[in-house]
């Protein structure tokens, strides 16, 4: 049954088999082999990959085009999806069960207390900085104890704590800082200062901007992009989230609130879908 909750149907399993398809990433109407896999997740663990209602295990398969089911009695999770889609669903559900064997979170300083110290953060490093769902920029205030919070307009993050506390933050900042890749932004945002705030960060109503998606661009990049990065922008303009294309893995990183994130998500989907068809009307029109 899936999530543990209830059974499928077989049209349903073909809907599945065409998604993870077209989330492959590869060209459009290719068919790619899709395979089961699975990965150990403890039974007391399942509710952090699955979330409320399921919310949390739909965006994994979402962002990956990977199906995820459970069953209640056994300790993993069943996977099926394209080769890639399964390894992207992997390193996302990873990610989250590393966050189990974290101490807890530094509790947050007083309304209005200042902070301790500042670190820039460039914009096209930071989605990778924050890492799937928050889960690197959680990682290192666990550890280290440092409670962190993102300043939009300095494009700083905001340390608070013990100096202690907030050396070892700042240092662990740092090297997440220079292991993030450079220069792999393909014009996901905008030249602002909304993009890829990592956990804590908050929007004007003081809602955290700390959700996340990541979306396969399946070789629609140049189209979301758009000229002089014109499309993308208007995106962003219009659904109030971070967008930054990492060239590399061919993903779109979507940050914000879960609202923005949601509308961000519709619209990067509904980009793909129209550039898939165009190039896909475009080969039936047959050379000009």
């Amino acid at each position: 049954d899936r999530y543990g909750r209830g059974g499928g149907d077989r049209d349903r399993d073909r809907g599945w088999d065409d998604r993870d398809r077209r989330g492959s990433g590869g060209r459009p109407g290719e068919r790619e082999e899709i395979v089961d896999d699975t990965i150990d997740c403890p039974i007391d663990c399942r509710g952090l990959v699955i979330g409320k209602g399921g919310a949390r295990v739909k965006r994994i398969e979402e962002d990956t085009g990977c199906r995820v089911e459970s069953k209640k009695e056994l300790s993993y999770l069943n996977l099926r999806g394209t080769r890639r889609a399964i390894r992207m669903a992997k390193e996302h559900i990873a990610s989250l069960l590393r966050v189990t064997e974290l101490p807890p979170m530094p509790p947050a300083p007083p309304e209005g207390a200042p902070c301790a110290a500042e670190v820039p953060v460039a914009m096209d490093v930071i989605g990778k900085v924050m890492g799937y769902v928050g889960a690197n920029i959680k990682k290192i205030q666990c550890l280290s104890g440092c409670y962190m919070n993102w300043d939009r307009a300095g494009g700083v993050m905001r340390l608070f704590g013990e100096p202690d506390v907030v050396a070892r933050g700042k240092s662990m900042l740092l090297d997440a800082i220079e292991a993030a890749p450079e220069g792999r932004g393909g014009g996901g945002g905008a030249a602002d200062d909304r993009g890829g705030e990592p956990a804590n960060a908050n929007n004007a109503s003081g809602e955290p901007r700390d959700a996340s998606a990541e979306v396969p661009v399946r070789g629609q990049a140049g189209f979301l992009i758009g000229r002089a990065g014109e499309t993308v922008r208007r995106m962003e303009a219009d659904t109030g989230a971070s967008l930054h294309l990492d060239n590399h893995s061919q993903i779109m990183q979507i940050t914000g609130t879960r609202d923005e994130v949601e509308r961000g998500r519709r619209a990067v989907e509904d980009c793909i879908e129209r550039g898939i068809r165009a190039q896909e009307e475009a080969r039936s029109r047959g050379p000009a």
